[in-house]
C-alpha cells in the first residue's frame, strides 16, 4: 500500500473504474483540538496486514491533517493522535477513535476526529470548516461534473445523529455563509442539497433563525434554473421540502403560489404539485401569468390543468384562453377545452353583479378584457353582453355622467355583432340622457 504524508496532489476529480481493486484517495482530517502533536491513521485490510500512516499538519489550517494513500474499497481505518496533557503541556497522551470507518471509492475522505472516551466530540467547527472548503472548491471549478462528484462524495463526512440544535446552527451558518460569497447556480444547488441532508425535517428551518435575505438570495440563484435536472440521482423529495421552507423563511407570503413563483421550473410539475393543497385555494393572476409564459413546456400545462377549477380571476382565465388559442397544439387545445367552461361561468357570474348605470365602467372593462382573447368561441358570450347593456339602458337612469363609458362599450366591435347598428344606437342617445329618451322597446327598435 503506497502512502504519502503531506499536502496531497489534486485528486479531487479522479475516479477509477469500479473494476480496479485499488485507487488513490486523499484523507482530510479535522482535529477539534488544535494542540495535537501528531496524528496518524491505521488502515486495516481483510486479508492483509494493516498500514500505519503518518499525517501532516496543513500549513494554512492548524486543525487540518492530511495524507494521500492508495487503498482498496472496503478497507477500514481509524485515526489516532498525541495531544498535550496536564496544565502546562509537558506531558502528552495518546488517544484513539472509538470506531473504525469504511473506505469509500472517493477521491477525498473528509473526517472529523471523534473520541467519546476523551470527550473530543464537539464537531460543529469541523462541519463548518468542510462546508466552507466545499464552497471554495466549487467556485474554482469550471464544469458541473466537478460539482456532481462533490455531491457524490461530500456526505461521506459523517452527519448522522445531528442534534436539533446542531442542525439549526449548520443551517443558519450555511445560508449565511452562502450569502457572503458570489453565488452561482452550482454553489446554490450544493447549499440546498446540503440543507436537505443536514435537517431531519425541513420544517426545522423555520426555527433556525435563518435570515430572510439569505433565503431569498439562495432561491434567486436557482430561480428559473434546471435545479432538479442538475441534481439528478441526488434529487429527492427532501429537496422539494427544503425549497418550500426556504420560501416560507424568505417570503412574506408563504403560500403555494409563492412556492411556485420561486421554484418553477427549477422543480418539475410533479414536485410542485406534491406541495399543492386544493382546499380553499384560489391562484393569483401572477402565478397563472408565469405558467402561461412557460406553456411551451408540458409541465406548465400540467400545473394549469390541475389548478384550472380554482381560477376565479377573469384576467387570468383570459390569459389561459388566449395563450392556448395562439399555440394551438393538441395539449393546449385540450387545456382550452378544460378552461372554457370556467371562462364562460366567470363572465356570467360577473355580469350578474352588473345591473345599474354606475356599473357601465365595469361592463366596459369586462368587455375589453373578455374580447381581447381573439378566440372565435368568444362569440358564445356576446348575447350576454348585449342583453346586459340593454337591461342597464332600460333602467331609465341618468346616463349623462357615463357617456364616455357608454361610447366605449357600444363602439367596441366585439360587444355588438353588428357594429353599424351599435354606432347608430350610440348616435341616437349621445346628445341626451338615457332616462329621458329610451325604454327598452325603443332601444331594440333603434338597433333594428
Amino acid at each position: 500500500m503506497d502512502c504519502n504524508s503531506g499536502t496531497a496532489p489534486d485528486v479531487s476529480l479522479q475516479h477509477d473504474d469500479d473494476s480496479c481493486s485499488s485507487f488513490m484517495t486523499e484523507f482530510r482530517l479535522y482535529m477539534p483540538k488544535a494542540d495535537a502533536k501528531s496524528v496518524w491513521m491505521e488502515i486495516s485490510k481483510a486479508e492483509r496486514a494493516g498500514q500505519h500512516v503518518k499525517m501532516v499538519q496543513s500549513t494554512t489550517q492548524p486543525r487540518l491533517w492530511l495524507a494521500t494513500c492508495t487503498v482498496t474499497n472496503g478497507d477500514k481505518y481509524y485515526y489516532g493522535a498525541k495531544v498535550n496533557a496536564g496544565w502546562y503541556g509537558f506531558k502528552t497522551e495518546k488517544i484513539l477513535e472509538n470506531d473504525s470507518r469504511d473506505v469509500k471509492r472517493n477521491s477525498v475522505h473528509r473526517d472529523i476526529f471523534t473520541s467519546v472516551e476523551k470527550k473530543i466530540v464537539d464537531r460543529i467547527d469541523g462541519w463548518k470548516f468542510f462546508f466552507v472548503e466545499a464552497i471554495s472548491t466549487i467556485g474554482t471549478r469550471e464544469t458541473q461534473s466537478h460539482v456532481q462528484i462533490l455531491l457524490s462524495e461530500y456526505f461521506q463526512l459523517d452527519h448522522e445523529f445531528l442534534r436539533p440544535a446542531e442542525q439549526q446552527k449548520l443551517g443558519r451558518f450555511a445560508t449565511g455563509y452562502a450569502s457572503k460569497v458570489a453565488l452561482d447556480p452550482f454553489i446554490a444547488a450544493f447549499v440546498i442539497y446540503y440543507l436537505s441532508c443536514v435537517y431531519d425535517n425541513a420544517l426545522s428551518m423555520i426555527y433556525s433563525n435563518i435570515r430572510e435575505q439569505d433565503a431569498i438570495r439562495l432561491l434567486s440563484s436557482v430561480k428559473d434554473w434546471h435545479l432538479q435536472e442538475f441534481l439528478g440521482a441526488h434529487f429527492s423529495r427532501r429537496i422539494t421540502e427544503t425549497m418550500l421552507y426556504l420560501v416560507k423563511v424568505g417570503s412574506k407570503s408563504a403560500d403555494w403560489d409563492s412556492f411556485v413563483l420561486w421554484c418553477y421550473p427549477s422543480l418539475s410539475s410533479t414536485e410542485i404539485l406534491s406541495m399543492f393543497e386544493p382546499s380553499g385555494y384560489s391562484p393569483k393572476s401572477a402565478l397563472v401569468s408565469k405558467l402561461c409564459s412557460y406553456t411551451d413546456q408540458e409541465d406548465a400545462t400540467h400545473i394549469l390543468s390541475v389548478i384550472m377549477s380554482h381560477v376565479t380571476s377573469l384576467s387570468a382565465l383570459c390569459q389561459v384562453v388566449k395563450t392556448c388559442s395562439q399555440l394551438g397544439t393538441k395539449a393546449h387545445l385540450k387545456l382550452l377545452d378544460q378552461c372554457w367552461p370556467y371562462f364562460v361561468k366567470c363572465i356570467k357570474t360577473q355580469l350578474g353583479k352588473i345591473y345599474t348605470i354606475r356599473h357601465l365602467k365595469d361592463l366596459s372593462d369586462m368587455a375589453e378584457l373578455a374580447f381581447s382573447v381573439n378566440c372565435e368561441s368568444v362569440s358564445e358570450v356576446l348575447p350576454s353582453f348585449e342583453q346586459k347593456l340593454l337591461d342597464i339602458l332600460d333602467s331609465r337612469e341618468d346616463a349623462s355622467q357615463y357617456v364616455q363609458q357608454l361610447e366605449k362599450i357600444v363602439s367596441n366591435p366585439a360587444v355588438f355583432r353588428d357594429k353599424g347598428k351599435a354606432v347608430k344606437l350610440f348616435q341616437i342617445f349621445k346628445p341626451w340622457t338615457v332616462a329621458k329618451i329610451f325604454t327598452l322597446t325603443e332601444v331594440l327598435s333603434a338597433i333594428e
